[in-house]
Parts: C-alpha cells; structure tokens; sequence
C-alpha cells in the first residue's frame, strides 16, 4: 500500500485518499514486531477494511475488499501453514473462522 520515496524521505501511499479500516482485536498486535511479523509481505493496496479476532500471521498473503478473520482457537495460527485449497493467499470479500478444533470457514461477504 506505501512505498518510500527515499529522496524526500516520507511514505508514498499508493491508494491516495483512501486508508482501510483496520481493527486488530488481540493485545498481540499492540507490539509492532508482532504487527512486522504477521504482516509480513502482505499486499493490502486494495484492502478497503479488515477485522482480526484472536492473533494469526497471514505473511505473503493478498487482502483486498473487506476482510475478516476470527481466531477462536486460543492461540496463535499460522494461516501459511494451511493448506492453499483450504485457505486461499488472496482473500477478497471473505470472512474466515477457526474455530477451537482448528477447523477453517471460509465465508463470502458479498
């Protein structure tokens, strides 16, 4: 969403006029190695708004639209350990749950 533009030293926003919503619902996100780390390399250019329930990492993964996840597991999930046909890298419109067993939900918002 933000490239660096290293001759006047400040962030360029790619989307200008337009920031998405972001509600990051877990204390995990409130130390910003943890935020580098769970958003590493992840494109959110065409992200419009997203809500996380519960701490997941979701490196390298697209996010466009509205986008939410809610982990009901406990714990910290890795969503790059599931399974692609489970779990797509793009989500655009989509809800995903995990539920207490670890079982995935993938739900259109459209």
């Amino acid at each position: 969403r933000f490239t660096f533009d290293e001759e006047r030293f400040r962030p360029i926003n790619q989307r200008p006029g337009k920031f998405p919503v972001v509600l990051l619902q877990d204390k995990f996100y409130k130390e910003v190695d943890n935020v580098l780390l769970a958003f590493a390399k992840t494109s959110t250019i065409d992200l419009d708004e997203l809500t996380i329930k519960g701490q997941v990492l979701l490196a390298n993964f697209t996010l466009q639209g509205k986008v939410i996840i809610d982990n009901q597991s406990g714990h910290l999930v890795d969503l790059t350990k599931i399974d692609e046909q489970i779990l797509p890298r793009t989500l655009h419109n989509q809800k995903v749950v995990l539920d207490a067993s670890g079982k995935v939900q993938l739900l259109s918002l459209a």
